[in-house]
């Protein structure tokens, strides 16, 4: 098992190699033979600002901006525990308290694995979050459901140009209403076939 105090950590399938983060467990880049297909991610300069690109992260509680929140949520810049039981795959936990701005308690779980395929599967990326609603009875008939709207938020590369995913893959899976003690669940499968 990797250490749990590692940031970073790659899983490896055939000739693919996907650089996770423990921040948010996000892809930090994948690549196959040496070719970007995710990312990479670095920091470009956005007017006098230096902003982070390239980095394909889960968006909890909310894609995009949400009043009190931070854009597409904290999950991308919270630290989540880390195992790796296989070489192909890892997992990232993180149980939220409550904060300002969204006063629920939930758990959330990613799951990243790459996998290589025979001769009639294609290689694929596996990403998916699990958000479970951990708040209590009690504080449901205060608080009301949990608001959500999660999406995943690919960057592909284009090589020599890197360029975002359209707007129109990026909306958010759902916008719903997370009940407690209920969970939903997020899968994004990339297909991988070389032209």
């Amino acid at each position: 098992m990797q250490n749990q105090t590692e940031v970073r950590m790659i899983i490896k399938s055939g000739d693919h190699t996907v650089l996770l983060s423990c921040e948010g467990g996000s892809i930090l880049g994948w690549q196959w033979r040496g070719h970007w297909i995710l990312g990479p991610t670095r920091m470009e300069k956005v007017g006098d600002d230096f902003k982070l690109r390239g980095m394909t992260h889960w968006c909890y509680p909310n894609f995009g901006k949400a009043e009190g929140l931070p854009q597409h949520g904290f999950l991308r810049e919270s630290l989540m525990e880390a195992r790796r039981p296989s070489d192909e795959f890892a997992e990232f936990r993180k149980s939220f308290a409550a904060i300002d701005g969204f006063p629920w308690e939930s758990r959330v779980l990613i799951e990243n694995g790459i996998y290589c395929g025979d001769s009639e599967h294609y290689d694929h990326l596996t990403s998916s979050m699990t958000i479970t609603n951990t708040s209590y009875r009690r504080e449901y008939k205060t608080l009301g459901d949990m608001p959500i709207l999660p999406a995943l938020h690919p960057y592909f590369c284009v090589e020599p140009i890197f360029c975002a995913i359209p707007d129109s893959f990026r909306h958010g899976f759902l916008g719903k209403f997370l009940e407690p003690k209920y969970t939903v669940n997020c899968d994004v499968r990339f297909f991988f076939e070389p032209a």
